[in-house]
């Protein structure tokens, strides 16, 4: 067990150390019906596996309560440490096209407030920082997805492989049985 981890850590290492530099931009985005002043990056990883990585970031945050409106995930008065230690709503909406896709973050302090490098510079800074570490933890973590099915391909293989073996074994013994009465016979 420690050399299949020891081997996709040594898998992963070099995917994370080569993993794009994200530019994070700062625009106007419409989230359902609403424009709202977001950040954004694009990622050059499918809508699956950002989706899964940031509801693995929202988890860890400690944030549970949301919900869905139009595409937009909606965490209203929610403590976000990594963002702001005060509480905000956060606006999530991700886009996909041809493998690549596009995360915007949304940042309210109350009612169109939103969180901008000029007006908060501090909380801007931190965003632009989890969007940009979010590239890594999505190239990690599709790097484990891919070697997991690797390891399953070959799980499958040896088990096939076992049957086969088994089946050998049985006409084998089959053989023999034939061979023994045909000896028998001759007597």
């Amino acid at each position: 067990m420690r050399s299949i981890i020891g081997i996709v850590l040594a898998a992963l290492f070099p995917m994370v150390l080569n993993a794009q530099e994200i530019t994070v931009s700062e625009s106007s985005e419409k989230m359902g019906k609403e424009e709202m002043w977001c950040f954004s990056a694009r990622y050059n990883h499918d809508e699956e596996i950002t989706r899964e990585v940031l509801g693995q970031r929202i988890m860890e945050a400690g944030i549970k309560k949301g919900t869905e409106k139009k595409g937009v995930s909606i965490y209203k008065g929610a403590t976000w440490n990594d963002i702001s230690p005060a509480k905000c709503d956060y606006y999530l909406k991700t886009q996909s096209k041809k493998h690549k896709t596009t995360v915007y973050l949304c940042v309210s302090k109350g009612y169109n407030n939103f969180v901008t490098t000029a007006n908060d510079a501090a909380t801007a800074g931190n965003i632009t920082a989890f969007l940009q570490k979010l590239e890594g933890q999505i190239a990690a973590a599709e790097a484990i997805k891919e070697k997991e099915a690797e390891l399953k391909a070959i799980e499958e293989k040896n088990k096939e492989a076992q049957r086969e073996l088994e089946r050998s074994r049985k006409e084998q013994a089959e053989k023999a049985g034939q061979l023994d009465d045909l000896k028998k016979g001759q007597k």
